[in-house]
């Protein structure tokens, strides 16, 4: 065996059988996933030096290492490798290049020089799938799987209530926040919504996006849609405020960096127009009029 890839959420572990491998969710991959944010053809994985690499196939919902999106990537130890949705931790020995294979790889390469070249065999052999290798392993049977305290520990940064209380790190590329327990940050607050908002790591800086809450996200006490947090921003989910704390890996922050919150619901919805100081309900007033009662008028436009 040539490592393994050990499933953040927990789960049984996926042995690393070959020096190279396919990732997806089609039957014919070396190592199959049946998840539906992972390409049919996702990624392919290839043992080069005693180090292993990763090469995104053209995927979907793409390939991340500790966060990163990649089209073609190393590989350390125990490194996070992202799949769509799916997180793994690549957990293998790397070796340098002059350094014989230690007796378990010997014996692995071994089995499969001889299942290749088995004189009996009239087609080329089927490699043992994931779940041949659990029911023949043991220790795959009994072990149990590791729990986060002993999963390595990747740090983006953390949220600081600005009213005080205890940090909240951020150890994943992409987090929701909000008042639901399926969210990855819960905040258990009556105005927060069930789903609040989306954190992204992005080409070195975190994005906040709003999912369409009921109080709305605020950057710097500005309502936005879309924002980027530069370092010591102040996240606001509603009234509850939290202060940004990271270090960007960027040069440059994202190209998009404001979709600010400027219309009303019912702007939104097309009910009423835009209104200036000076028409009101489809009237111009003049400015020695303006302390009259205003009149809106919701069904007709501006002449």
């Amino acid at each position: 065996m040539f490592g393994k890839l050990v499933p953040c959420g927990g789960g049984a572990v996926v042995p690393l059988l070959k020096p190279k491998l396919t990732v997806g969710r089609k039957s014919e991959c070396d190592v199959v996933i049946a998840c539906s944010s992972i390409s049919g053809r996702h990624c392919e994985l290839e043992l080069i030096d005693g180090v292993w690499w990763v090469r995104d196939l053209q995927s979907k919902n793409g390939t991340a290492v500790n966060g990163h999106k990649i089209e073609r990537n190393k590989i350390a130890p125990n490194n996070l490798l992202t799949l769509g949705r799916q997180r793994f931790m690549v957990e293998y020995q790397a070796q340098k290049k002059s350094a014989p294979p230690g007796p378990r790889d010997a014996e692995d390469d071994l089995a499969l020089e001889f299942l290749m070249n088995d004189p009996d065999q009239k087609s080329a052999p089927e490699l043992p799938t994931t779940a041949d290798f659990e029911k023949s392993s043991p220790v795959l049977k009994t072990a149990a799987p590791l729990s986060r305290s002993q999963l390595p520990v990747i740090d983006f940064g953390k949220l600081v209530p600005c009213g005080g209380g205890a940090p909240i790190p951020l150890r994943a590329s992409q987090l929701v926040l909000g008042r639901s327990p399926e969210c990855d940050v819960r905040i258990r607050f009556p105005s927060v919504s069930s789903r609040h908002c989306k954190l992204t790591f992005e080409n070195g800086y975190w994005m906040v996006e709003d999912l369409n809450s009921t109080n709305g996200t605020w950057v710097d006490g500005d309502r936005c849609d879309l924002d980027c947090l530069m370092p010591d921003s102040i996240l606001g989910l509603d009234k509850h405020r939290f202060t940004i704390q990271y270090t960007p890996t960027g040069d440059n922050p994202p190209p998009v960096i404001k979709q600010r919150f400027k219309q009303s619901l019912l702007e939104k919805a097309g009910l009423v127009n835009k209104l200036s100081d000076h028409h009101l309900g489809g009237e111009d007033l003049p400015d020695d009029d303006l302390d009259r009662p205003k009149r809106y008028n919701l069904l007709e436009d501006d002449e």
